[in-house]
């Protein structure tokens, strides 16, 4: 549209008017539905499809790749999909982070904080789906679609894990790793998409 938002026209009987929530703006008109997506979602396509680093820091401080557009084995039946390109971010979201998401915004804190508080570098859990997508919104980021997800976690090439096909309790925090609770983010990145 030339103001930085993705417009999406589907076809729909004249004069339709759907209710809209918060920033979306959704109308029909000249037999089509009109749904224009706020810059939160937008920013992330655009900025990959114009900026041609490999990896950048979001708004929030944290590290983001690049998923570079192409085709990719999606599902378990390994269907062919294709995706333009995006940036995700690099690690889960820490403590720290969402700490700093809090304290900006007021919002309420996840339940058993308290125990969380502390453990600045770790990833910061019981967080819905609300507060994911209100975290995102204040740092112009978006949840990543199933298929983007997909996609940055198992490559182009469809495999089990981030690192290959074979489980290697090395590379996740999983039982059979021993961990016992959440670990730095960083801690293992020897589990990370080559993608």
């Amino acid at each position: 549209r030339g103001d930085g938002k993705i417009m999406l026209a589907i076809p729909m009987p004249d004069g339709v008017m759907l209710a809209c929530e918060g920033d979306w703006v959704i109308r029909g008109a000249n037999g089509k539905l009109y749904v224009c997506l706020p810059d939160i979602f937008a920013l992330t396509y655009e900025d990959a499809c114009e900026n041609t680093e490999t990896e950048i820091i979001g708004n929030d401080g944290a590290p983001m790749v690049l998923v570079p557009a192409g085709e990719f084995l999606y599902g378990g039946n390994k269907q062919q999909k294709s995706l333009p390109a995006f940036y995700m971010d690099q690690y889960p979201v820490t403590v720290s982070r969402y700490a700093a998401f809090l304290q900006a915004t007021g919002r309420s804190q996840p339940d058993y904080w308290a125990q969380q508080v502390g453990m600045g570098d770790r990833p910061v859990v019981n967080v819905s789906w609300h507060d994911a997508e209100a975290y995102c919104r204040h740092y112009r980021k978006r949840l990543p679609t199933e298929h983007g997800w997909e996609k940055a976690a198992r490559g182009t090439d469809g495999r089990v894990y981030p690192w290959g096909n074979e489980f290697d309790k090395e590379k996740c925090n999983s039982d059979e790793s021993g961990i016992g609770g959440t670990a730095p983010v960083t801690k293992l990145v020897t589990g990370l998409s080559p993608d």
